[in-house]
């Protein structure tokens, strides 16, 4: 079973209140893994779902759910980070082509086994940029994978002595 959280929030003044909630669905404890997240508005009949559940991935993502006014923020927020994550992916991956080129060509870094690490560095950010273009559940968990993939190519670059991407 999942773990489950809720959070209400109450606006308004004087006697009217108008009352929405937040429901948190996260895969495990940790909040940076990935999740799901859905909004509720005060209606006739108490609180009805606002929008279709909306995923996140890392904490980050979770605290811009938890302060966003209503889903459709919420999905807009989402839509301007990914087209951002798609500029800066291609940046990382015209970056991550060039050192695995660069570490190649130098006798010493291949050695090391610097140019396997940026290739798969570079299929790593392909696969984010495969996954960011559409707001779903499975893309999101793509992200996450590919996310903690490319720190352990990073890692892995760092402890062989190579150039790293970031």
């Amino acid at each position: 079973m999942q773990p489950e959280s809720y959070g209400y929030f109450e606006q308004g003044l004087g006697r009217r209140k108008d009352f929405s909630a937040i429901k948190i669905t996260p895969t495990g404890n940790d909040l940076n893994t990935y999740g799901k997240v859905q909004y509720y508005k005060q209606d006739e009949n108490g609180l009805s779902e606002d929008g279709d559940e909306i995923p996140y991935v890392k904490k980050e993502m979770l605290l811009g759910a938890l302060f966003a006014e209503d889903s459709e923020f919420y999905q807009k927020s989402v839509e301007k980070a990914l087209n951002k994550l798609d500029i800066i992916s291609t940046i990382y991956k015209n970056n991550s082509m060039a050192l695995e080129q660069y570490s190649e060509n130098d006798l010493t870094l291949s050695g090391y086994g610097c140019p396997s690490s940026f290739e798969g560095l570079t299929s790593e950010i392909n696969d984010i940029l495969l996954n960011s273009k559409q707001i779903t559940y499975d893309n999101f968990i793509e992200l996450h994978d590919s996310s903690k993939e490319i720190d352990d190519y990073n890692t892995e670059l760092i402890l062989n002595s190579c150039p790293i991407l970031y």
